[in-house]
């Protein structure tokens, strides 16, 4: 399985730190879309995504969601301005 992840795009972000995690295995990157995909995701996992938002300014407050696998899972991540 994949889990696919999105959010709305930051007007101010020119990248964004992603770091999901099921407690077991780890994944971190820097990626200029507002979407990650997940693969090869067990079904019933559990896994917490944390995005934060890049600019020259620095990076945002992290945005962190738990979302559990199945067959849909929906989970919604906030964006606050970079203070």
């Amino acid at each position: 399985y994949e889990a696919a992840f999105s959010w709305d795009s930051n007007l101010d972000a020119t990248s964004y730190a992603v770091k999901v995690t099921d407690g077991t295995t780890t994944k971190t990157d820097t990626i200029t879309t507002a979407a990650y995909t997940v693969s090869n995701v067990a079904m019933d996992s559990n896994w917490d995504i944390t995005v934060r938002a890049i600019n020259a300014k620095g990076k945002s407050l992290p945005s962190t969601t738990s979302v559990k696998i199945g067959k849909t899972a929906v989970a919604f991540l906030s964006y606050y301005a970079t203070p």
